[in-house]
């Protein structure tokens, strides 16, 4: 390169320039072609370490899986799922054992005498944490609201008496009085979305009132008696106007009074009756508590209706939401039909009108 330049006419400024010698170039190719080699061969050094570590790891987590597949399958931890963890165990630290000579849990018996010894015991159910609880009145996807009535802690302070409940012949049943406002205002929080349960004023109303039937599931086993479990019916024409608001009454009335021929004659008639309020709390149900409640219900407003000469008890109406599963199919099972649809009965949620006819029961 500098021949090239030197018949030119031109200065040349070769400060920039690099000449190299023919020599070297070659030595310059070598020291490429070694750092090329060695930086492959301590990829390939990295790359057995891993594996290596892998395998350990690996199996480790196989001894571990064994054991567990083989407590949880059998009980326990059985003679079979030792020796499988003592192979793995051997597999993996006998070489290190060997290169740092001292022992190591392959070398080592103890852990896995542990082991047998678990196993020989005797096997113990695993008990798990109820979970949290939450009505089905509530819409899909609601917080549970909180525990406000006094059963629950009673529950929790005497799983005995908890255990001892198996069915719903084992609870106490009555009628509801007024000493019981505290405890039904309690348990409608829990039953039912704030925005739709009676306050403490107006269940006051209801177990004063003549025209309502409110029947109570008390815990027996203890001398407090606390209420698991209510069913709240309105029984005279007075009572569903107290309680029921305009709109859902005249829908009574257009559904169920007029097919029927339920003529609403005066204040004191009991030939329509509505059930308001009904629930148990969450310890209790699937036991066939809330069916014997609203049995019982059903067989005390009948036979007061009949009781007063009238012409007796032609149907018992009630509201549920389209998305309370539990409810509907207890009330099916207990001989209510399903009268109607209503939109938005229940805010933006759609709800049934379900009736009792006792000629058809």
């Amino acid at each position: 390169q500098a021949d090239q330049f030197s018949n030119s006419s031109q200065p040349v400024a070769l400060t920039n320039m690099a000449v190299v010698a023919p020599g070297m170039r070659t030595h310059v190719r070598n020291v490429t072609l070694y750092w090329d080699r060695g930086r492959r061969c301590a990829v390939l050094g990295f790359g057995i370490i891993f594996c290596v570590a892998f395998v350990i790891i690996s199996s480790g987590r196989v001894a571990v899986f064994v054991a567990r597949w083989g407590s949880g399958a059998r009980g326990g931890t059985s003679k079979a799922t030792i020796g499988a963890m003592a192979v793995c165990g051997r597999i993996v630290c006998s070489p290190c054992s060997s290169w740092r000579n001292r022992p190591c849990l392959g070398a080592s018996s103890k852990p896995f005498d542990r082991l047998k010894e678990e196993a020989e015991q005797p096997k113990h159910e695993l008990s798990v944490a109820p979970e949290a609880s939450i009505s089905s009145a509530f819409p899909p996807g609601s917080d549970p609201p909180p525990e406000w009535a006094p059963v629950h802690e009673l529950l929790r302070a005497r799983p005995d008496l908890l255990a001892s409940i198996a069915s719903a012949e084992d609870l106490e049943y009555s009628l509801m009085d007024y000493s019981d406002v505290a405890d039904l205002s309690d348990l409608v929080l829990e039953f039912f979305p704030e925005n739709s349960s009676p306050g403490v004023a107006e269940c006051r109303e209801m177990l004063s009132h003549k025209g309502v039937v409110a029947w109570k599931a008390t815990v027996q086993g203890d001398e407090r008696r606390e209420i698991a479990g209510i069913v709240i019916a309105l029984a005279t024409k007075a009572a569903m106007q107290k309680f029921l608001g305009a709109g859902t009454l005249d829908g009574l009335r257009k559904e169920i009074g007029a097919p029927m021929g339920i003529a609403f004659d005066g204040p004191d008639s009991r030939r329509l009756s509505y059930v308001h309020s009904f629930g148990v709390v969450s310890e209790l149900r699937r036991r066939g508590v809330a069916t014997e409640l609203l049995r019982r219900t059903l067989e005390d407003v009948q036979g007061r209706a009949a009781e007063r000469g009238e012409q007796g008890l032609k149907a018992m109406a009630l509201h549920v939401p389209a998305y309370n599963g539990p409810a509907i199919r207890s009330y099916e099972r207990s001989g209510f039909v399903r009268v109607g649809t209503i939109a938005g009965f229940y805010g933006g949620c759609s709800g049934y009108l379900y009736a009792w006819y006792p000629l058809e029961a």
